[in-house]
């Protein structure tokens, strides 16, 4: 098929706008010919991150398909100016700096039931924030050090991802799919809302707070469920199981993160320190115990390290000083 021709076919068949025929008459297409086949994988990568969204009625898939050859011809063009053997993309999110994304999508999307799902991972590295979309048009934000994933028949029966990490959720509303985020066995349920969860593998607590909506925070092994209103939080210690609910004072500190601002209030230098490593990308140690329980708050937006650091200085005579990489407090 000519490229337009094929463009518009994967593009109507990620829109959900492809029939049947239409449908086996594309995968007989990408199986027989390899350039259409690595032009959908392609197509599909830049699907993800371009934040298409379908509009219930009124969805106009031709004028939204001339934006997306728009983004395919900005992709292509850059390609030709700096080829890349693994894709690595680039966005601004607010005043944040350029954050990168790396899709992790060696699969084909499949078009039977027969095949089975394969997993698709989306990671946000350390030191970078990032926009993306679910393939159902949730939206989703990633702090640094998250990965999020989900298999690839996402939405066909069941819309299930699993986060390490801090990942904001704005959750399109189906309530015969409802909507699924799991972290080892910490649950949380909802039909479509928009909500926060701080869950990296390595913390001892996982946390759920709500902006809009209502959401159900479960464990299916120990037989605990909380539901949550706007303004809440619910707080899950992994070490001894229990959950703690409370309402949140000031619920824009808690998710300011995606607008590109780092918000702490009242917070011990022993956790900032963890947040700050994800903020910067980079590893900082402390060195005297006596100094780990000292207390911060503040915002950071555009300063860089070094300038928290001083600050740190100023106020508490916390001093810093680097070696092989690593940033040690003292």
């Amino acid at each position: 098929m000519e490229n337009t021709t094929s463009d518009q076919s994967i593009f109507k068949y990620l829109a959900g706008e492809l029939s049947a025929d239409e449908q086996v008459q594309l995968k007989k297409v990408i199986t027989e010919d390899e350039d259409v086949k690595k032009r959908f994988i392609d197509l599909r990568e830049i699907w993800l991150v371009s934040g298409l969204e379908k509009e219930a009625d009124d969805y106009d898939w031709k004028r939204a398909f001339q934006q997306f050859k728009s983004d395919v011809h900005t992709y292509e063009q850059k390609n030709r100016k700096r080829p890349m053997l693994i894709k690595t993309w680039f966005s601004v999110a607010a005043s944040v700096a350029a954050v990168m994304v790396l899709f992790i999508l060696t699969y084909l999307q499949p078009f039977s039931a027969d095949e089975p799902a394969r997993l698709v991972s989306i990671t946000c590295p350390m030191g970078s924030r990032t926009h993306v979309f679910l393939p159902d048009s949730t939206s989703v934000w990633l702090n640094g050090g998250t990965v999020l994933s989900y298999f690839d028949n996402y939405g066909t029966a069941l819309r299930e991802v699993t986060l390490d990490g801090e990942a904001f959720f704005d959750v399109v509303s189906n309530a015969d799919h409802p909507f699924e985020v799991i972290s080892g066995t910490h649950h949380v349920r909802v039909l479509g809302t928009r909500f926060n969860v701080c869950a990296f593998a390595d913390e001892q607590w996982i946390e759920t707070t709500l902006e809009e909506g209502s959401v159900k925070v479960y464990s299916p092994n120990a037989g605990w469920t909380y539901r949550l209103n706007p303004g809440e939080r619910s707080v899950f210690d992994k070490q001894n199981g229990q959950v703690i609910t409370s309402e949140v004072s000031e619920l824009s500190n808690v998710i300011a993160w995606k607008e590109g601002l780092l918000k702490f209030r009242d917070e011990p230098l022993n956790q900032l320190v963890k947040r700050l490593e994800r903020w910067y990308g980079v590893d900082i140690v402390i060195q005297d115990a006596a100094i780990q329980n000292l207390r911060f708050s503040g915002t950071v937006s555009n300063e860089s390290l070094e300038d928290v650091l001083r600050i740190f200085k100023m106020s508490n005579g916390i001093n810093y000083r680097m070696k092989e990489g690593v940033y040690h407090l003292y």
